[in-house]
């Protein structure tokens, strides 16, 4: 699955240049999430960003997703990196921080022209769904990422929409339905959660005409089961997975990046 582009010359341009660093020439990437000290603060393994973000570009991560601020504390590595992307998230959500959904809120912490400043080849952003919310927080939430993939379009910045289905008892359908609105609302790239069920994720590749990242959430007990589910998601079609705890909350980090690259990318850690 390739992504498109069709906006005017120099914007166009500019969108292919960006989107050509986020993927090896096989068409792949292995992306390292170190953005989740917006949602829980400190976590083990991320206390010196400057450090894990430098392990993660030497050790030949194909992106890096970073808050506003703490892209600063990585600046030096992402600095001299000719090859690992940089991924900015322009929001923050409090919704891995509730009991229910009744006071879900995504709050812009950037903007486009900020990803456009610190020379981002990416822009992220929540789209998050639930029976809970009311009508007009949903609607706020459609508003919001309709407005920055509006921005990303006239800027020639790609946009990755994190597309989350939350709740007891979400079906199959609402997790599809969810990932194909946020790619309808003008999501370049599209990052999910693994569906519990390999149908729906299957669904999902054949309903949107964008690339698909996994995210890898809370770190793992069983390692090289993890390896194994991520690989298989990888054989059916998926693009990219986005590992954070998984990878700087492992024994070595290094290591553990090095396994997730070659399931990715099959056994070559060079950069093809």
């Amino acid at each position: 699955m390739t992504v498109t582009n069709q906006y005017t010359t120099l914007t166009g341009l500019g969108f292919q240049r960006r989107l050509s660093k986020l993927f090896r020439k096989d068409g792949k990437a292995m992306v390292v999430g170190l953005d989740h000290g917006l949602s829980a603060g400190v976590k083990q393994g991320l206390h010196d960003l400057g450090a894990i973000s430098s392990t993660c570009i030497n050790g030949g991560a194909d992106a890096i997703l970073l808050g506003p601020k703490a892209s600063l504390w990585a600046a030096s590595s992402l600095g001299q990196s000719e090859h690992s992307a940089f991924w900015l998230r322009l929001d923050r959500t409090n919704a891995f921080d509730l009991p229910t959904p009744q006071h879900l809120n995504i709050s812009a912490i950037a903007t486009v022209q900020d990803a456009l400043r610190v020379n981002a080849d990416a822009a992220v952003i929540w789209y998050i769904r639930s029976s809970g919310v009311p009508e007009d927080q949903d609607a706020e939430h459609t508003r919001h990422v309709a407005t920055i993939a509006e921005q990303c379009r006239e800027s020639g910045m790609p946009l990755v929409v994190e597309a989350f289905t939350l709740g007891s008892n979400v079906t199959g359908a609402e997790v599809v339905k969810t990932v194909r609105i946020a790619y309808e609302l003008g999501a370049d790239i599209l990052k999910i959660d693994y569906p519990q069920d390999e149908g729906v994720l299957k669904e999902i590749l054949a309903s949107v005409n964008a690339p698909v990242f996994l995210a890898g959430g809370p770190q793992t007990d069983n390692f090289n089961a993890f390896l194994s589910k991520m690989e298989r998601a990888m054989q059916l079609g998926v693009k990219g997975i986005v590992i954070g705890r998984n990878i700087w909350q492992a024994a070595d980090p290094a290591q553990a990046l090095m396994q997730f690259n070659s399931i990715v990318h099959g056994t070559s850690l060079t950069r093809a």
